[in-house]
């Protein structure tokens, strides 16, 4: 018996004994980088359970590699966990620093559903070089530590070897109290990040609801286009009212430009913002409904007899299919130019690639034929100077003596692209100005450009300041002189509206209500279009 304790006692304790260099080397990976992140914002308190936590986890490996008796093996398995948290630590820490968030169910969703490319720009842009000089501090101390612990450990007679497995014990225990105390730290660890890519699945297709439709006029425009950007702050823009003339082409046609004041975006990503203003889904619903059983807008307008087209300048699958594409799929013709550039430099690939594409689609339309355009642009989607042509390179560091020097060129690359844009929107009306159309413009979401902190440009972080700003989005309505003529009630209802407060989760029930459609077992359209002057609550 005495001999099985003393057996036991062995194995529990190889963590501090044979295999310290292991244990010390795998502690510093895994508690480096968020260790650094925590107390480098004055968070003390937090990275000492963050330490004691990996103290915990680094143990359990330990034990698991000690259980593996095959010397080829063990050396793989422990090679695999170093890296494995190394990574996601990493990742991890970039939320944490950029975004003010842990890894979560949105940002793999958008990492898992992007292509080659816009990963490498996604790296460029928050992969800062700091960060990569910590990172290869980690893997050179890692080195260090696992080596000199190895010679330290083994030159030790054995009376000092059971003084430090005392001295690891008693910390372990301590590490282990404390981790109790504050036990909500287990879901924070990196680790588990892993799970997050393993649950995630390809995204179901939409399913199709057959709502049915109370049609209250049938006299509807030929046109209807949604011209959706991309990373497209209102703040950046001059029909709001911003210093620099971004909007040139869009403010000398403003006798038919409708713009709204106080729009805000459903979410801080392209994924989360597109499943609420393409269908009747609500980020508020979290998991009581699922986004993809929601009717969406296409599908309306499918029944209600558009041929509806999807051209995108973005692509359509990432490493697992895109929840974009799935929408895509519901429209009668769907194309994506940015698949054939996916995982290639796509730098040229420029949004004024779909004008001409709907020129052909317009050109080959049968008379009479009502047709609705979704247009997905690139916008401002970061690298800011890849989404414009030399030619738009008009704003330079020189405009922007205000501001910061390293914040300059961001600013000047950005404002580019937004005057870019202006040049895009206006050709696309240009192309319906014509006919009866009905034109929205919007941006998926906004982007915080260094609007809550001077070192910061990028999605909105996960605090108050920087998802207002990162949320704020232009929204404007071109409407055609044949559509003015024919609905004059309609543009005065549009005029009343332009200020009123209005979230694109509603875009659905505002597009149904222009269009004088309505639910037949509900009153949503109602309470929510941006157009109802008296919405019930």
């Amino acid at each position: 018996m005495n001999l099985f304790v003393k057996h036991i006692l062995n194995f529990i304790s190889t963590p501090f004994t044979i295999f310290l260099p292991h244990f010390l080397c795998l502690s510093f990976i895994i508690v480096f980088f968020n260790f650094y992140s925590f107390v480098t914002r004055g968070f003390w308190l937090y990275a000492i359970y963050i330490l004691c936590y990996s103290i915990i986890i680094s143990y359990c490996f330990i034990i698991l590699l000690n259980i593996i008796k095959n010397k080829l093996i063990q050396n793989l398995f422990y090679i695999i966990i170093c890296i494995s948290n190394f990574i996601f630590s990493l990742i991890d820490t970039i939320c944490i620093t950029q975004f003010n968030s842990h890894l979560n169910e949105d940002i793999v969703a958008s990492i898992l559903g992007t292509n080659t490319n816009e990963c490498k720009e996604f790296i460029s842009e928050f992969i800062k070089f700091d960060l990569l000089i910590l990172s290869i501090v980690c893997i050179i101390l890692s080195f260090i530590i696992y080596h000199l612990s190895f010679i330290i450990y083994h030159r030790l007679k054995d009376k000092k070897k059971i003084i430090i497995k005392n001295i690891l014990i008693i910390f372990f225990f301590l590490s282990f109290l404390l981790t109790i105390r504050n036990s909500t730290i287990i879901n924070e660890y990196p680790i588990n990040d892993i799970s997050l890519f393993f649950k995630y699945n390809s995204p179901p297709n939409i399913t199709l609801t057959h709502p049915q439709l109370e049609i209250k006029n049938y006299n509807r425009p030929t046109n209807i286009i949604i011209i959706i950007g991309e990373s497209h702050s209102k703040i950046h823009s001059s029909l709001y009212g911003y210093s620099k003339d971004t909007n040139p082409r869009l403010s000398s046609i403003k006798e038919n430009l409708y713009v709204f004041n106080n729009v805000c975006s459903p979410g801080r990503n392209t994924i989360s913002a597109f499943k609420c203003f393409m269908s009747t889904y609500d980020s508020h619903y979290k998991d009581s409904t699922n986004w993809h059983s929601c009717t969406t807008i296409l599908e309306i307008l499918n029944i209600i007899g558009y041929k509806t087209i999807w051209l995108s300048n973005q692509s359509k699958k990432g490493l697992y299919d895109n929840e974009i594409g799935k929408y895509a799929d519901i429209c009668t013709e769907n194309i994506f130019i940015g698949n054939k550039f996916a995982g290639m430099n796509r730098n040229n690939c420029y949004d004024e690639s779909l004008i001409n594409l709907a020129k052909e689609i317009k050109t080959s339309s049968i008379n009479k034929e009502k047709r609705a355009y979704i247009f997905h642009l690139m916008g401002s989607h970061f690298n800011f100077k890849h989404r414009y042509p030399q030619h738009y390179n008009i704003f330079n560091t020189n405009d922007y003596e205000s501001s910061l020097p390293e914040q300059r060129a961001i600013l000047a690359e950005y404002d580019n692209s937004i005057l870019y844009n202006d040049y895009v929107t206006s050709e696309i009306i240009n192309l319906f100005k014509n006919d009866e159309s009905l034109i929205f413009y919007f941006s998926d979401h906004g982007l915080d450009v260094f609007n809550s902190a001077q070192d910061y440009c990028g999605h909105p972080r996960n605090n108050k300041i920087s998802e207002f700003y990162g949320k704020q989005i232009p929204f404007w309505i071109y409407t055609s002189e044949i559509y003015k003529k024919n609905n004059p009630q309609k543009i005065e209802t549009i005029s009343n509206s332009i200020n009123r407060p209005f979230n694109t989760t509603n875009f659905i029930y505002s597009l149904m209500d222009l269009i004088e459609i309505n639910f037949k077992n509900n009153n949503n359209v109602n309470r929510y279009s941006l157009f109802k002057t008296n919405k019930q609550s």
